[in-house]
């Protein structure tokens, strides 16, 4: 099969999902759209922002990260799951209590960046953020336009010899069909989602744990359907570990600002989500392109 075929693979329903060059091209073009809200010249020949700071949006200010250079980092490619993630909370972090996510509310510390052991061997699984309160906590991994490129779902034979840990079943068992590739996800890398809810459980034994997967899309993502597809996987996977210990959820970085919108309080969230849409409220076309197979009626 040369370059310019389309690859097929399975869907978790049994359809086949279609990918290749198109979708290659659907997130690059994308990306495209925020890189030159921000001004081409702000890039350096390899892709990344010269200045990390040109990665964030008002009222966020450079200083807020002066000790912590390695999260500036990740604004260098501010299409990125974690640099969308890092706009939209850093701020949070000063006002925890005001934050409300996935139906929680209450929260007593924010924090961005971090590794949570599962104990197996090997890179722990990254949060983007972690918003915990008394009882209850939301962890969050973020993606911008990642989903649409290729992934890989490894999972280490270790975690087949695990014993099933306390209300987590249905996580370990994902991982175990990963492995055994009884299943595949085209859009999610489903192999971190289930090391991510195993090391939340392993590390919060005592908390009401929500994994929230939060993601950017165009505005018209209901006319293509790659975004459909998308959040058909991430529905199965809602369904499928219905009832563990740790609930998995999944929203649009839009929806979550739109909610936003509707509050005055803290004094800085209007203009931080008038920025944050300015920068990320973009559109793939008015017409079918790359090849993409629009939905139903939509034109």
């Amino acid at each position: 099969m040369n370059a310019h075929n389309r690859e097929a693979e399975a869907g978790t329903d049994g359809t086949t999902v279609r990918h290749g060059p198109s979708l290659q091209r659907l997130a690059a073009l994308l990306s495209n759209h925020i890189r030159r809200r921000i001004g081409e010249r702000a890039f350096h020949f390899d892709g990344r922002l010269n200045d990390p700071g040109m990665g964030l949006v008002a009222p966020i200010d450079v200083a807020l990260f002066r000790n912590q250079p390695f999260l500036l980092e990740k604004l260098r490619q501010p299409e990125s799951g974690a640099a969308i993630a890092l706009n939209s909370f850093a701020l949070w972090r000063d006002s925890p209590g005001e934050l409300e996510l996935a139906g929680v509310a209450g929260f007593r510390e924010v924090l961005l960046n971090l590794r949570c052991p599962t104990g197996i061997r090997g890179t722990p699984p990254h949060l983007d953020v972690l918003a915990r309160g008394r009882r209850a906590l939301v962890a969050v991994t973020a993606r911008g336009f990642e989903y649409l490129g290729r992934h890989t779902s490894r999972v280490a034979p270790a975690y087949l010899e695990l014993s099933p840990p306390s209300g987590l079943a249905p996580w370990l068992e994902l991982l175990r069909d990963l492995a055994e590739r009884r299943v595949s996800y085209r859009f999610l890398n489903a192999a971190m989602l289930g090391k991510l809810a195993l090391a939340l459980g392993r590390t919060f034994p005592e908390y009401h744990i929500h994994l929230l997967q939060l993601f950017l899309e165009p505005r018209d993502a209901d006319a293509y359907e790659p975004f459909a597809r998308h959040r058909a996987e991430l529905d199965a996977l809602r369904e499928r570990v219905d009832g563990s210990r740790v609930r998995f959820a999944f929203d649009s970085f839009g929806t979550v600002w739109r909610q936003w919108a509707g509050r005055d309080q803290p004094s800085w969230l209007p203009q931080l989500v008038s920025q944050l849409e300015a920068r990320y409220d973009i559109a793939v076309s008015t017409r079918p392109a790359f090849g993409l197979s629009v939905m139903p009626g939509q034109r």
